[in-house]
């Protein structure tokens, strides 16, 4: 009669393991704090190496959860727009409803991979995958992009390739 309850008892503690397994995995990383500034910084040094310029940050909502950060460049007489998102394509619709006339349609960046719409699987996917490192401290929760260039821009930044 021993031997089932052992094996119960040796269950029991590898479905509570792997519940604080899970638990951990779902839940942010002290790194991940701030994911945004992080994103903003590794950006910000990145278009720096390309010829961009930091000119400014405007808050798209009132309460400054939607930062657009304006980038002042030499194949662009108005500045290019970027937009970090972390979860849907909101931030885009309401920088979409700022912009005024003069405007390329935005795109969205994710994994130096460009796309027309906002890549709702593929983010839902690397946030699981990234969920799922659980032992890495410098894990970063994926951001998409919004890249917003004026008409007046020639259009030949390979924004995908910058932003990888």
């Amino acid at each position: 009669m021993d031997h089932p309850r052992s094996f119960y008892v040796i269950a029991l503690s590898l479905v509570c393991a792997l519940g604080l397994v899970l638990k951990a995995a779902t839940m942010p990383s002290v790194a991940m704090a701030g994911t945004a500034d992080l994103a903003y910084l590794d950006i910000d040094r990145q278009l720096q190496r390309h010829g961009f310029t930091l000119i400014g940050v405007h808050r798209a909502t009132t309460d400054g959860n939607f930062r657009v950060r304006l980038y002042k460049t030499d194949y662009c007489r108005r500045p290019v727009l970027l937009l970090p998102l972390k979860r849907n394509a909101e931030g885009a619709l309401i920088l979409r409803s700022k912009l005024a006339g003069g405007w390329r349609e935005p795109k969205f960046v994710l994994d130096g991979k460009s796309y027309a719409n906002f890549p709702t699987l593929q983010l839902w996917w690397r946030q699981f995958a990234s969920a799922l490192q659980v032992w890495d401290n410098d894990r970063r929760t994926p951001v998409v992009w919004t890249v917003a260039e004026s008409t007046a821009c020639n259009g030949s930044q390979p924004f995908h390739k910058l932003l990888s």
